[in-house]
């Protein structure tokens, strides 16, 4: 089985990381300027698995749909912890639609919100066809797309600072359950992350520490984010087998 610093150093590919040994990127879908998911698929024969990264927020098009997806969870979530009317609704879908309506759509009305799912949806199962043995990874806002797929599509997800798709799963994903997210989807998250804190949390829980340092703790919060770091704290903590298994991604079995 792979570890938890080999799935956090695929998940890096689709940032541009170097491709592990015994690794071979077989598609690259990341167009810097251009609107929708990017993922890379990865395959091993050494492993017998293909595996997609799938890329957190990183251009301009990626924070919007950030904001398209959670700021409703985001504003109605803390309301809800604040005023109590809106704690009584909350997370009813009603409230969510609510919350949606306010924070997305007048703002931008002709937002498909879940676009980012929708475009991945097709491509796994796509994948899921030519190769028996598929998992998902993801960051951030790519582990978040990662957990909804694979969840609907019974593909393993490990992904990495994701935040929570419960709310967000209810209002556009109704027929997604519990018990799918449970059994397919596992998050691992590092203390003092902020955005696994974003939503309501469905999935395996691997708490983590985190060894990033910063003089000011909203920093910190960022800094325990950064996949980077997440990837030095598993290194420390479960041993090293990135710097013996790097390679240039050329580099084939």
């Amino acid at each position: 089985p792979l570890s938890l610093v080999e799935l956090g150093s695929l998940a890096n590919t689709a940032y541009g990381g170097t491709v592990p040994r015994h690794w071979r990127a077989m598609r690259s879908c990341c167009e810097e300027s251009g609107f929708g998911p990017c993922h890379v698929l990865l395959q091993s024969s050494k492993y017998n698995l293909a595996v997609v990264a799938v890329r957190g927020s990183y251009t301009g098009w990626d924070w919007l749909h950030n904001y398209q997806v959670y700021a409703s969870s985001v504003v109605f979530g803390l309301a809800a912890r604040v005023l109590s009317p809106a704690r009584a609704i909350w997370p009813s879908v009603e409230a969510l639609v609510l919350a949606q309506d306010v924070m997305c759509n007048a703002l931008y009305p002709t937002a498909d919100t879940m676009a980012y799912t929708r475009a991945m949806a097709p491509l796994v199962l796509e994948y899921k066809t030519q190769y028996p043995s598929l998992l998902l990874v993801g960051h951030s806002l790519g582990g978040a797309i990662a957990s909804i797929v694979g969840a609907e599509l019974h593909v393993p997800a490990v992904v990495f600072s994701a935040p929570g798709v419960g709310w967000v799963r209810r209002l556009h994903h109704p027929a997604l359950t519990d018990t799918a997210l449970h059994q397919y989807v596992t998050n691992v998250v590092p203390d003092h992350d902020i955005v696994p804190m974003v939503d309501q949390q469905i999935a395996t829980l691997v708490p983590i520490p985190c060894t990033a340092t910063s003089p000011f703790g909203p920093f910190k919060q960022v800094s325990c984010h950064l996949l980077s770091n997440t990837l030095e704290t598993l290194s420390e903590y479960c041993g090293d087998t990135s710097k013996s298994d790097a390679t240039d991604a050329s580099e084939e079995d």
